[in-house]
C-alpha cells in the first residue's frame, strides 16, 4: 500500500461493510490529466468524486469511470448532478458547499444513495448533517492546488471541528504523503485527495 492508502485504510474498517469509504479520489484535468489512470490503480472499496464540472465530455467521463468502478469495486459519486448520477449507475452524488440546500431533496428521492457535500466552517457541516449527508468532506486541511490564494481551514480548526461533528469527516485539501501524518489521532473516517494520490498511485497522470 502507498502511505496515503495504509493511512485511509487504519481510519474505518465501516468502509468494508457498506459505510463511507476511507479514501477517495476527486477528479480535476487541470491538474491530473489522466484520472483513469489513477482510478484503474485504486484499492477496492474506495471512492470516487467526478468534479470537473464545465467539461463538455463529461457524461463521456462519467460513463468510463462508472466501468472501472464497477470492475475494482469502487464507489463512485458524481458531483452536483444527480441526474448524470443516475443514468450512470453511479453509487451517488457529491453536493458542493454553495449547494448544500439540495441535500434532503436528493435523500428523500434516493434514500440508499452515498450523499456527501463539501463544507468549510461549523455551520455548513451541521447544514448536511441535517439534510441527511452520510458524509461532509471538510477543508482545506493544508494549501491546495486546486484554489491557489485561498483560504485554509488549517489542521487545528479541521480537528475541533471534526471531533464535534454529528456526522463522518473526510478531510481534503493538500494531502500528500509528506503531510498526511499531521492527521494522525484527528476524529476523522477518511481522507480525500487529487495530486497526493496521483503521485503515488499513477504520477505519469500528472
Amino acid at each position: 500500500m502507498t502511505k496515503l492508502t495504509t493511512f485511509a485504510h487504519r481510519l474505518n474498517a465501516g468502509a468494508r461493510s457498506g459505510g463511507p469509504p476511507s479514501l477517495y479520489f476527486l477528479t480535476d484535468r487541470s491538474r491530473v490529466s489522466n484520472p483513469l489512470a489513477v482510478i484503474s490503480r485504486m484499492p477496492p472499496n474506495c471512492g470516487v468524486v467526478l468534479r470537473d464540472y464545465d467539461a463538455p465530455d463529461r457524461q463521456v467521463i462519467a460513463h468510463a469511470i462508472a466501468a472501472i468502478a464497477r470492475q475494482r469495486s469502487l464507489r463512485l459519486l458524481v458531483g452536483a448532478d444527480g441526474d448524470l448520477a443516475r443514468a450512470v449507475g453511479a453509487a451517488g452524488i457529491h453536493l458542493p458547499e454553495a449547494r448544500i440546500s439540495e441535500t434532503a431533496r436528493w435523500r428523500y428521492r434516493f434514500p440508499s444513495w452515498l450523499i456527501t457535500v463539501s463544507a468549510h466552517s461549523g455551520r455548513t457541516l451541521r447544514a448536511a448533517a441535517r439534510g441527511g449527508a452520510d458524509a461532509v468532506f471538510l477543508g482545506p486541511a493544508f494549501t491546495t492546488q486546486s484554489h491557489p490564494g485561498g483560504s485554509v481551514l488549517g489542521v487545528d480548526r479541521l480537528r475541533v471541528l471534526a471531533q464535534t461533528s454529528p456526522i463522518p469527516v473526510i478531510a481534503l485539501g493538500g494531502l500528500n504523503a509528506d503531510n498526511i501524518e499531521h492527521l494522525r489521532g484527528a476524529s476523522i473516517a477518511g481522507i480525500a485527495a487529487i495530486g497526493g494520490l496521483a503521485d503515488e498511485l499513477a504520477p505519469s497522470s500528472l
